[in-house]
C-alpha cells in the first residue's frame, strides 16, 4: 500500500507519521501478521505568506478581473504537496494555479493523468499575470 500525506502543519504531519506506524504496526498484529512503514521521501507543508498573498492576489484581479480569479481556502493556505515549500520556508512565497481549460473545452481528464490535455489559450494569460504580479510588487517594495 502507498499513499500522500499533506497537512498544513508541521507538527501534525510528524505527529501523523508516527501514528500511522503505530496503527499499521497493530492492526497487523490482529492478524498475526507484520506491517512497517517506510517513508520515501518528504516535504514540508507549504505555507503561503499571508501578506504577500494578499497583495499578489490584488495584482492578479487587476489582470484577470473578479470573474478570472478563483481563491481556494484561507490566505494562508496552499493545497498542493509541493517541494517549493521548503524555500517557502525561508523566504515569503505565494502559490498560485493557472487554469487550462474544463469540461466546456474538451479538457475533462485530471490533471496529473497521463491522457491529460490543457486548451493553450489561456497560458498567455498566466504569462502576463506573471509578469504582472512581477512588476507591481517591485513597484509597491
Amino acid at each position: 500500500m502507498e499513499g500522500t500525506l499533506r497537512t498544513y502543519d508541521e507538527k501534525i504531519r510528524r505527529m501523523c507519521l508516527e501514528r500511522m506506524g503505530g496503527i499499521c504496526e497493530n492492526v497487523a498484529r490482529a492478524f498475526r501478521a507484520e506491517a512497517a512503514v517506510t517513508v520515501l521521501g518528504s516535504c514540508a507543508s507549504f505555507l503561503n505568506d499571508e501578506s504577500l498573498f494578499l497583495s499578489v492576489e490584488r495584482y492578479l484581479k487587476e489582470i484577470v478581473g473578479e470573474e478570472g480569479y478563483v481563491r481556494e481556502g484561507d490566505a494562508g493556505v496552499a493545497f498542493a504537496s509541493e517541494d517549493f515549500a521548503n524555500v517557502s520556508r525561508l523566504v515569503p512565497a505565494v502559490q498560485i494555479c493557472l487554469i487550462l481549460g474544463g469540461e466546456t473545452d474538451g479538457c475533462s481528464i485530471p490533471m496529473h493523468h497521463p491522457q491529460v490535455v490543457f486548451a493553450e489559450a489561456p497560458v498567455y494569460i498566466g504569462a502576463a499575470a506573471l509578469a504582472h504580479t512581477a512588476i507591481r510588487y517591485l513597484q509597491e517594495v
